[in-house]
């Protein structure tokens, strides 16, 4: 019909605009779903690889070490057997003699007392839960020296020697410097400076005859039955022997790493241009499963490779600190350990260090075995 108008219905127009916004609404969150698949997903935060012991290990704190004896002698201890036993040296009363002295369990006794004047010294510790056996190293008063190895019960603190025998013995101030084995203990002794041969020394731990293996070239010893090469450089490629089956193996080193081997692990220090630029890396001893571990002014804190075959320990310099680090191979994960320390050693899965000096020097211990 011509001339005609016609008018839209406004509920109509509310319902097509009410449609319109939803549509809308619909393809603008489809837009931002469409975003968020095709934006990629912030990568997570990486592992933390360095952590304080307080926090790595909530329930575990070191060991406080008494600094003096009941009678108010300043202690050093050498070897500890638990976190609450040790072997340490005190002077006498009178301070004409050194003590060496046995604490477990609040108890201190005397396993040895000597002259001062003898300058006695003692090291190469070792134990297997019952027995404990060291050398013992004196000055003659004609001036030459006399060493001896010594077993003692940790029940009774009775002692004796076990071998006058030693050969020209050498310490690296290892955790194998003296090996229990097969109910007996060896050691390392100098064959022929001029030759570089090595004597591998051993007595039953019920004393008799020394039995004597002569082999070429440098050694220390390692897990038995394993010797690892002693080049006192460290620049030579590192020689591992196995005594039993012959097995050797050779680990080559970069031209700028120091090199360093125990039976399973071998650790690698290369030293850069600046006293902050170490990287220290380990890697198995046929070269395989090669990873860093610490970089920056970092070094080795201890002689041993990876104690209890998993433990590698350091220290880290600062302007006015040196911290301890235990980096533990399994978790590949580093744990501050204490701040401001002076001497770090290890034996027997024990982790000790001294921080503060003269009168106020302190000690403090770790067993290692408590971070699993």
């Amino acid at each position: 019909m011509s001339g005609m108008t016609t008018q839209s219905d406004p509920g109509r127009r509310g319902v097509l605009a009410r449609s319109g916004r939803l549509a809308g609404l619909a393809v603008a969150l489809v837009a931002a779903a469409s975003m968020l698949i095709l934006r990629p997903l912030a990568p997570p935060a990486p592992a933390r690889t360095e952590l304080p012991l307080a926090e790595a290990y909530p329930s575990l704190r070191p060991a406080d070490v008494p600094a003096t004896l009941a009678d108010g002698a300043a202690y050093r201890p050498l070897f500890f057997l638990d976190a609450g036993g040790s072997v340490g040296t005190a002077l006498s009363d009178d301070g004409r003699s050194i003590r060496l002295v046995l604490r477990q369990a609040g108890v201190e006794r005397v396993l040895r007392l000597l002259p001062k004047e003898q300058e006695p010294d003692f090291g190469g510790f070792t134990t297997d839960g019952t027995r404990l056996v060291w050398l013992e190293l004196t000055a003659g008063a004609d001036g030459q020296g006399d060493s001896r190895i010594w077993i003692a019960d940790l029940a009774t603190a009775a002692s004796r020697t076990l071998a006058t025998d030693t050969g020209a013995v050498l310490l690296f101030d290892a955790e194998h410097d003296m090996v229990l084995h097969d109910d007996a203990v060896s050691w390392i002794a100098n064959a022929d400076s001029a030759t570089a041969r090595t004597e591998v020394r051993t007595v039953a731990l019920t004393g008799g005859d020394v039995a004597v293996r002569t082999v070429d070239g440098a050694w220390s010893l390692a897990a038995w039955p394993w010797l690892v090469g002693a080049d006192p450089v460290g620049l030579e490629p590192m020689q591992l022997s196995n005594m039993d089956t012959g097995e050797h193996r050779t680990v080559s080193a970069a031209a700028n790493e120091l090199i360093s081997c125990s039976a399973t692990w071998c650790r690698a220090i290369a030293v850069g241009s600046t006293d902050a630029s170490t990287v220290i890396d380990v890697l198995r001893p046929d070269g395989s499963d090669r990873f860093g571990t610490v970089t920056g002014a970092v070094n080795s804190a201890v002689y041993d490779v990876a104690v209890l075959d998993r433990y590698e320990i350091y220290t880290r310099t600062g302007m006015a600190n040196t911290e301890l680090l235990v980096y533990d191979l399994t978790v590949r994960r580093a744990v501050v350990i204490g701040q401001g320390v002076g001497g770090v050693f290890t034996r027997n899965g024990m982790l000790w260090w001294s921080t503060g000096d003269n009168e106020a020097q302190r000690w403090h211990v770790l067993d290692l075995r408590a971070l699993t």
